[in-house]
This record gives structure tokens, sequence and C-alpha cells, in this order.
């Protein structure tokens, strides 16, 4: 086995051997049996520092996913001097919380704030010790406590002492360890050609470089094995992210955040010009022989981490029109007082840069009064923005977006025409989505399917029965799970005899 400190990323890391690391630790998610959305729980006294909006940059995605996964998360371009080296490692787990209405809170994160001692310190060798750590996270520090809480005050957490901190002594045999079992993880996932294309995304700058078709979230080793034939500079500025816990995935979105994701979905190839196939074809070669030495060639600098470009491009992943912030389709707007609900549907639509549905986004609208559903039960959905919206998004296609990502963007919008205005004409007047990854009753998960009553039935069994046939051949099995138990309360809520012989065999 080749030293570790022969590895690019760690140049230097012997001198830290026997260093004592310690971090600040912060627990995000929802706290059991109150009303109150999600927030940070409980932290330690040096959590986060001065850092602004850190629960928007830690975000992986619409988060709607209760899994079990971890994330790296380097300082971000617009950080202050004082905060440029702050770095973050992430476990999510499902959590166990409910709210005061009884229902599940899905996902909690245990975040690990360190700050690096040093400027000569190598990321690389941080990312080895502290994602192992926090991948078993679990909520201990609060559960038992959270009576304790002044919940009513929206900036309080729960105060976690020092010994609530975890410690990591920097030492040769587990470092070892940790890089020939993610080294083996890694290539074990991804032969040498799909290796080489990540290492050039990520030169290119693609951000994100999406790596698709997993079966399971990246282990955490995997992440810190990734860093390793890149230079020490290009190691720091790097934020990796094993699994996007959410049903459906924004690239442009997850962008912001992250330079590499792991996910289930496929998707298109992402292009990168040859110079960088080439070394991304050396870095490859390097893990695969577990030869530092091949990856010790000519080297140009990762886009976004050189000084010159301190940005990656942030929407390469997601080929699109126009630059951030996302430009616009210039949609009619619409009056909220007229038609509730159609608050983030109308951003969905016109922003020409967001390409995947965020339910937590629509459930937010569909509680205000009167959001559900969209129309009278006597009025023609022909006439409603929303489809409205479907067929502008259809005739007046933005030059430089790609066709299959448009094409989604529209499916989606068409699932939740479907669930919005229910109507005998609604099917034949949008369609069902024509992609598989787009399944026709999606929408229905922002709602409670206790509170749809029987206006979703407007559709005639027919109709639904084409939707949750559509539904349920989705490629993703928790998923159709998830609508196959939604539409088993909604039957059971409404009680109809009827739907339920129409549609129960299928359920």
């Amino acid at each position: 086995m080749s030293d570790p400190f022969d590895w690019p990323a760690l140049a230097g890391a012997e001198s830290w051997l026997g260093e004592d690391l310690s971090c600040e630790v912060g627990i995000w998610g929802k706290v059991h049996a109150l009303a109150s959305d999600y927030r940070w729980i409980a932290r330690s006294g040096g959590f986060g520092g001065q850092l602004p909006d850190l629960s928007r940059r830690l975000r992986m995605g619409s988060e709607d996913l209760g899994v079990r996964t971890t994330a790296w998360r380097a300082p971000w371009a617009d950080a202050t001097e004082s905060a440029g080296e702050d770095y973050f490692a992430i476990g999510t787990y499902p959590s166990r919380a409910l709210d005061a209405a009884g229902r599940g809170a899905i996902l909690e994160k245990r975040v690990l704030h360190w700050r690096r001692p040093a400027p000569g310190f190598p990321i690389a060798l941080a990312a080895a010790a502290w994602l192992p750590t926090v991948a078993g996270g679990d909520d201990r520090c609060w559960w038992d406590r959270v009576g304790e809480g002044d919940w009513q005050r929206p900036d309080y957490a729960l105060p976690l002492m020092p010994d609530a901190c975890p410690r990591v002594v920097i030492e040769l045999t587990a470092l070892e360890g940790v890089i020939a079992a993610g080294i083996d993880a890694l290539l074990a996932i991804l032969d040498q050609p799909r290796l080489a294309a990540v290492y050039a995304g990520l030169l290119a700058g693609l951000r994100p470089v999406m790596l698709r078709g997993l079966e399971q979230p990246l282990p955490p080793g995997v992440l810190a094995a990734l860093l390793l034939p890149l230079s020490p500079r290009e190691a720091a500025r790097c934020s990796l992210c094993a699994w996007v816990p959410a049903t459906l995935i924004d690239p442009a979105d997850l962008g912001q955040n992250w330079d590499l994701v792991g996910a289930r979905q496929p998707g298109p190839p992402q292009s990168v010009a040859p110079a960088h196939m080439q070394r991304g074809a050396a870095l490859a070669a390097a893990l695969l022989a577990r030869d530092p030495a091949r990856a010790a060639v000519e080297r140009a600098p990762l886009v976004g981490v050189s000084e010159a470009l301190p940005t990656p491009a942030l929407l390469a992943a997601a080929p699109c029109s126009g630059t951030h912030p996302n430009p616009r389709m210039q949609l009619e707007p619409v009056a909220a007082a007229s038609w509730p609900g159609l608050g983030y549907l109308y951003e969905f639509a016109d922003r020409i840069n967001l390409r995947r549905l965020d339910l937590t986004r629509l459930a937010q609208d569909l509680t205000a009064p009167a959001a559900y559903p969209l129309l009278p039960p006597d009025e023609d959905p022909a006439g409603h923005p929303l489809v409205g919206w479907i067929s502008a998004l259809e005739q007046r296609v933005p030059d430089g977006v790609d066709a299959v990502e448009w094409a989604f963007k529209i499916d989606q919008l068409r699932a939740a025409a479907l669930f919005l205005l229910p109507h005998p004409g609604t099917l034949d007047l949008v369609g069902l989505p024509r992609d598989p990854w787009a399944p026709a009753l999606l929408a229905v998960l922002a709602a409670d399917p206790g509170t749809v009553g029987e206006h979703l039935a407007l559709h005639a069994a027919p109709a639904l029965r084409r939707m949750l046939e559509h539904s349920l051949a989705y490629p993703e099995p928790s998923l159709v799970a998830d609508i196959r138990t939604w539409m088993q309360r909604w039957l059971a809520a409404t009680g109809s005899d009827e739907l339920t012989r129409a549609l129960g065999d299928l359920l």
C-alpha cells in the first residue's frame, strides 16, 4: 500500500500526526411536539460563529426524504476573509420528531463545524477525520431535553456542552483505514471512465457535477477519497454531497452549495473540454492503481478554485439561458388575492433556471385558506393561469436550454395542474407527464390526504386511474410507496365505495 502522505491532497499532512482536532456542533430539524418549522434545535457555544444564513448554505436540496447520508462543505465564495477557514461535516438521518399536528419531520441534520487551525493544514486530512465521525449521528443530545427549551424565541436552540462536541486525534492507522476503505468503495461504485468524468467535471467547473444512477448514498470515506488526487488548494475548495435527500433534484439549486452530488435519478451526461478529460483520466487512473504518482501531472487549476476564478459556473451542470440570478420568462403575474396558492408555482414557471419542483414550497402555499382546489368546480380550467403557463413554456423555449430538462420542467407543471385543478377536462387539457420521472400524482404529496376531500374526485374515476397507473410506473420505489400510501389514505378519507372499487386493485 502506498504511503497516504504521497497523495497530492495530503501533502504535508505527516507533520499533523497526533494533532487533537475539535469542533462545534449544531442540530437542524423540527422540535418534537411543537408547531415550529425547521430550525436549529441545539448547538454548542461556538457553532456557526458570525456566519449569516447558515441553514441555507448547508441545504442539500429540498430535504424531503429521510435518509442517512453525509456531506462536506467548504467555505463559500462570498465568505468574509475571517470566515474563509470554516468547514462543515454534515450527517443526515431520519427524524423521529412529530409536529403539533402529528406530522413527521422527515429529516434531521447533525453538523460539525470545524475551523482550520493553520493555513497549511491539509483539508483532505480533516475530511477523512470528520466525515466518518459525523456519519453515525442521532438525536440523543437533545431528545430528552425538549421540555427545557424556550421555543417561542425563533433564535433559541438548546445549548450543547463541550462534551457533546466530538474530538478526533490524527492517527496514522485510522487514516490509512479510512483511505483504503474509501478508495475500495469508490472503485466498487465507479469504473475508470465514470470516475474520470467526475474529475473532468470538477476541473471544468461544472457545479454541481452530477454523479447519477447510484443505488445508495456514497459512503463518507468515498468523499474523502475523492479529494486525494487533487492539489491541496483544489481540495480545500471542494464541497461534496454524498446523496441528495430530495424527491426531485434541481441541479441549479444544488450548484449554489455543492461541487459534486450523488443521486439515484439518471440524467444526461455532462460535456467538458478534452483538456479536462485528459487530466481527469490521470486522476482516475491514480486512484484505480492506488498510485499517487500518477496524479502528479501538469495541472490546470480547478475552475473556481484558483484565485483568479473564485466561483465555478453556477449553471454549467444544467444548461439554460442567462446567468445567476435566475433569468425570467416574463410570464404574466397573478394577483395573490384572486389566485391563492399560486405564489411558488408562478416563481417556478417564470424562473428559467428552476427545474425541479420543491414540494415543501408548494405545501407552504397550500396552507393558505381557499388554496385548494385552485378553481371552483364549475369553472373551466382552460382559463386558469397555471394552464396558460404550461402552454407558454411549450411555445417559448429559451435559447440554450437543454430540451430534456425543459420538457421535464413542463411535465412537473402538468403534475401540479392535475392535482390543483381537479375537473373532468383537466387531463385532456394538459395531458399526462411525458417523462416517467415526473409522476402524474407527484403534487399530491404536498397536501394532507385528509384535507383534500372529494375535490380530487372531480377528475372522475377513469382519469384518476390513468394518473395513478402513470405514477405507479415511476422508477423510484420509495416515491411510488409514498404515492400509494397517500392514495390509500385519501380513499379512506373520502369513504367513496365507487372510487375504492375503481382504484383499489392498483393499491
